[in-house]
């Protein structure tokens, strides 16, 4: 299957980025997960996380990680590499960090105050005060949970936990391969390959369409 984007990508790091990148996003949503996502009421929920606990002060949140999660790689999904990828995004200083900190007298005060790690499937985000449950939750639905030590890798090679495997990006030509993931942790996708690229003119979408090499456009 192929489908057509109508925004160039430069990078499939979405994490660290500093500009945002739409294209990059959508191919995002396929390879990766995130602890939380939104449902049909727009309501957040869990993804990765199996239960998401607010305590009674609204300072600190508790994501309970599904334990049948594996990366692509074959290593299981545990709570180390959530706060490995949430580390690394503060400190990158890219545009999705920038939702994580407020400006105050010209300085950048953080959100999270601490992420503490009781066991290997429970994470607990402090924040710094109550008020910013709903933004942690918010934010976190577009943050692509990795494993830990691959952050140099996912610009041009990414690891993730969704229902397609990387396997190859013609940056020249914007053109992203991916694979069905059969050990996904939903259930394997029924489409076995697909192809994202990047198609900027409409007349030349359409024409791409009638032919049928492309079979899929998102709107923008």
């Amino acid at each position: 299957m192929t489908i057509a984007l109508s925004d160039k990508f430069s990078s499939l790091d979405t994490l660290t980025t500093s500009v945002p990148d739409t294209a990059a996003d959508r191919i995002r949503t396929l390879i990766h997960n995130s602890l939380v996502r939104k449902n049909e009421r727009f309501e957040y929920v869990g993804e990765l996380a199996k239960e998401i606990k607010i305590a009674d002060d609204r300072v600190s949140v508790t994501f309970i990680l599904h334990d049948n999660v594996k990366f692509h790689n074959g290593q299981r999904l545990t709570s180390k590499d959530a706060k490995y990828t949430l580390e690394k995004l503060l400190e990158s200083g890219g545009y999705k960090a920038g939702s994580f900190f407020d400006k105050v007298d010209g300085k950048s005060v953080p959100h999270i105050v601490s992420i503490e790690i009781p066991d290997e499937n429970t994470l607990t985000i402090r924040l710094a005060k109550p008020s910013l449950i709903n933004q942690l939750l918010s934010n976190l639905v577009t943050i692509p949970i990795i494993p830990e030590n691959t952050i140099d890798q996912q610009k041009n090679s990414p690891i993730g936990t969704g229902p397609f495997k990387f396997l190859s990006f013609d940056a020249v030509n914007n053109l992203v391969e991916l694979e069905a993931n059969q050990d996904y942790w939903e259930g394997p996708p029924q489409i076995k390959r697909l192809n994202v690229r990047t198609i900027t003119d409409a007349n030349a979408l359409q024409a791409e369409l009638q032919a049928g090499r492309v079979d899929l456009a998102p709107n923008p």
